[in-house]
């Protein structure tokens, strides 16, 4: 099954559905754009709503359905185009700076043509994290390798077809990464139907990704917004992805285990539900300048504690205690920007066996 789930600029849900799993996300749009014109709590909350959308999504057909429809769109464009703006990219020439939320460094700059404009956006946030993370790939598919041909050069494994299917593995698994080297089989001399080792080449060409981290252009019909609205309209997509991952990783729905339909449904439904309260807590939290995230909140929270115990004061009576804790300075700062009181307290109880 495949979850769409629509929010709102502050990332609250305000539409979700279940569709087959077989479905192709491109015709996912179709359908949820036509089921949101005839939802009248929609309309209420988002007279003109404007589409992000992510390169899975942003086929032409639906870009060009959603120019039909009068919807405004922003979306991330492929990779190549960076390079057609390398130029720009190199010299940063008539970018404006600014800041994303955590503060980071951001250059922006705008080019408009016919009905379109894009926006061309250097991150130095982005580009550490694109650095470390090619840099932590390229580490850890060398280190696979060597592990492969260590086990050769042992006498683990000798065989060329099963030597190249465990290469053909690494390969699907780092990807882009793998297509930089050249693997060859090195056959014994003694015996050339057994290898002895494997030959490894550099074959490096630079990916635009690793030419040009922290770069990327994105595509808008809303020619009517500066470089900063345009990049802040396209960053509530990263609401969606963080949506998707609290509910995959704190709410309990990357592996659902139901034999039947109808359990996945209402699993997901109070998923969502869970979702929204989440939200609602992380919001408010944000609107007296607490910015921080729900699993932060929970590790904080679970310092607040609650004992209960329990012993016998006689072979007639049973004496239960149960004490709350003083919560903790951080956890204390939540409650109270939350309304929520709390008191240490302890509660006796005696009663006969």
């Amino acid at each position: 099954m495949t979850l769409a789930l629509v929010i709102d600029q502050d990332g609250f849900p305000v539409f979700s559905k279940i569709y087959s799993g077989n479905q192709s996300e491109p015709l996912t749009l179709q359908e949820v754009l036509a089921e949101l014109k005839d939802s009248e709590d929609f309309i209420d909350r988002c007279a003109t709503p404007a589409i992000v959308m992510d390169r899975g999504i942003a086929t032409k057909d639906n870009i060009l359905l959603l120019e039909q429809e009068g919807y405004k769109y922003f979306v991330i464009e492929r990779r190549n185009s960076v390079k057609e703006f390398a130029q720009e990219f190199k010299s940063l020439a008539g970018f404006s700076e600014s800041k994303d939320k955590h503060q980071g460094k951001l250059y922006l700059k705008k080019i408009v043509s016919d009905t379109k404009a894009r926006v061309l956006v250097y991150s130095e946030a982005r580009a550490i994290k694109e650095r470390g993370i090619t840099t932590r790939w390229e580490k850890n598919f060398l280190e696979d390798i060597k592990r492969l041909n260590d086990s050769i050069q042992k006498g683990n494994i000798s065989t060329a077809d099963k030597i190249w299917v465990k290469i053909g593995r690494l390969k699907e698994k780092y990807g882009s990464t793998a297509a930089n080297y050249e693997i060859q089989l090195q056959p014994s001399n003694s015996a050339p139907q057994r290898i002895e080792s494997l030959i490894i080449t550099d074959r490096h060409q630079k990916s635009c990704k690793a030419e040009f981290p922290g770069c990327y252009v994105i595509e808008t019909n809303h020619t009517d917004f500066s470089a900063e609205e345009i990049w802040k309209y396209y960053m509530n997509l990263s609401e969606v992805e963080a949506a998707f991952r609290s509910m995959k990783t704190e709410l309990g729905t990357k592996l659902i285990y139901h034999q039947k339909d109808g359990r996945i449904k209402v699993h997901l439904f109070y998923s969502i539900l869970a979702y929204a309260i989440l939200k609602s807590i992380t919001y408010k939290l944000a609107l007296e300048d607490v910015h921080i995230s729900w699993q932060s909140i929970k590790q904080i929270l679970q310092t607040y504690m609650c004992s209960d115990t329990i012993f016998n004061t006689t072979d007639v009576y049973r004496v239960r205690n149960k004490q709350t804790a003083q919560p903790e300075a951080e956890a204390k700062k939540i409650y109270s920007l939350l309304n929520t009181k709390v008191s240490k307290n302890t509660v006796s109880k005696k009663y006969r066996l």
